[in-house]
């Protein structure tokens, strides 16, 4: 029987948990499509709506063209969310996104 040695290969080092902003992946890799709008929901779309205690978060996309989105806090079943959604929101996404086509909400009831 042979003895057991050990691998004195160097292993690379585990690299740390990323979370906020440094959650996307490097310039090496791309983060999918659904990771990279949320992210951008939370850090360019929500601290502008939290000024009205609002937010939005991206339920699901549909087709690869269309953003389904969900409103939380005081945007959920305001009157003014509609004008939001396509005003601002969508126009901001599509800048940013621009193979995504649409921007539609979950249906809420306004108050």
């Amino acid at each position: 029987m042979l003895p057991v040695v050990a691998d004195s290969t160097p292993q690379p080092a585990a690299s740390p948990r990323r979370t906020g902003r440094d959650a996307l992946p490097r310039d090496d890799r791309v983060a999918p499509l659904e990771l990279q709008l949320s992210h951008f929901l939370e850090s360019e779309i929500n601290p502008t709506l939290g000024e009205h205690q609002g937010s939005v978060v991206l339920e699901s996309i549909e087709h690869g063209d269309t953003a389904l989105l969900k409103f939380g806090g005081s945007c959920h079943g305001c009157g003014q969310a509609d004008l939001t959604l396509s005003e601002f929101i969508a126009v901001k996404i599509q800048e940013r996104f621009p193979v995504i086509r649409k921007v539609n909400a979950l249906a809420t009831m306004h108050r």
